[in-house]
């Protein structure tokens, strides 16, 4: 999802899901890492970041049933940039929270 040779190795408590469409690509983790990894793992995409909203949910990002992820409150929100899912179109969403210690990665392609 990431597009990355490994990940770090403080990368702890990962959980998958994705959702079956025949034509489509809809699938989300959830996982821990250690705050200064972090960044090792936004290097496989072209990435613009925001501010998440003041009151915003990791689950506010997800496109798959997230019961299988534990929620945290959201801080920071990448994304990869569009021209990156030609020619049909998708997203990658990484969410962190304020300790970059969760994250949520949402990956959709069409």
């Amino acid at each position: 999802m990431l597009k990355i040779k490994e990940l770090p190795a403080s990368v702890k408590n990962i959980k998958c899901s994705g959702t079956f469409v025949t034509t489509d690509i809809l699938a989300t983790c959830g996982f821990e890492v250690e705050p200064d990894d972090m960044i090792s793992m936004l290097v496989g995409w072209r990435f613009s970041g925001e501010k998440a909203g003041r009151n915003t949910r990791s689950e506010d990002y997800t496109n798959d049933d997230h019961t299988n992820f534990t929620p945290f409150k959201a801080d920071y929100v990448y994304r990869a940039d569009d021209d990156q899912f030609a020619p049909a179109g998708g997203h990658l969403i990484v969410v962190t929270d304020e300790d970059r210690r969760n994250a949520l990665v949402d990956l959709y392609i069409e």
